[in-house]
């Protein structure tokens, strides 16, 4: 993978747009998530940073919460986020703002990388691995091993043990062929179907996207634990 990762860089590759799902209003932290301190800088700027850094990535959309539309340009602009190519207003769900992302993206562009705000713990090893991956299968993501015994219950009661071999737990970035993902949300959108993430959104297609290992490192801040967590990942790196 390394070596086909070097050859791309050396040559044309295909146009490759990050979206940033970032429209949450931090209802379970009781404050925005993304504008936290994270040993002293925001997550969002960390998030924006690390995709910045990806020769991978030729351009950077936000897709944000109406009142925060502005407050993220900004903020971009302070952490000198220069592929960033512009902050748009997202929709009720995930789908729906994910989707107003993709429609902001440069024409030429032929695969999205969309990833979660709240993710700023992404390498660039990584984001290359994804990527690389997406190019040869049309759709892939980031996934860790699942460590838990998973269970299925019934009634409060184990019903069955889902054999763990099997099971991941998926991350983003998430990258697709734009004209795929397009299609896919754009069903789970008129079809009014829920879904939790983008890959979900392609198996609704039929499509099944390839999972890439990662880092347990690639957390989604989402509770005032995490922020903790996040300072120990951050310390370990040295940052």
């Amino acid at each position: 993978m390394a070596d086909f990762i070097k050859k791309l860089k050396q040559k044309r590759k295909p146009f490759v747009s990050a979206v940033v799902a970032a429209g949450g209003t931090g209802t379970r932290m009781g404050e925005n998530k993304l504008l936290m301190d994270l040993c002293g800088m925001p997550v969002l700027a960390r998030t924006l940073i690390a995709l910045e850094k990806c020769e991978m990535i030729d351009e950077i959309v936000i897709s944000a919460h109406k009142d925060s539309v502005l407050e993220y340009g900004q903020l971009a602009k302070k952490y000198g986020i220069k592929k960033l190519k512009c902050v748009v207003t997202g929709g009720e769900n995930r789908s729906i703002s994910v989707f107003k992302g993709i429609s902001a993206v440069s024409e030429n562009c032929r695969f999205v990388a969309i990833h979660d705000g709240a993710r700023p713990f992404i390498t660039n090893e990584e984001i290359e691995k994804v990527i690389s991956k997406a190019f040869y299968t049309g759709a892939a993501t980031a996934s860790v091993p699942v460590k838990d015994t998973i269970k299925q219950i019934a009634n409060d009661k184990i019903a069955a043990t889902i054999e763990r071999a099997t099971l991941v737990q998926v991350q983003t970035p998430q990258v697709f062929d734009i004209d795929l993902i397009k299609g896919a949300l754009t069903k789970v959108i008129t079809e009014k179907i829920s879904v939790t993430d983008d890959c979900q959104a392609m198996e609704v297609m039929g499509f099944k996207p390839t999972v890439v290992t990662t880092s347990y490192d690639n957390i989604k801040i989402t509770t005032p634990e995490d922020i903790l967590l996040g300072q120990l990942i951050l310390n370990k790196r040295g940052e």
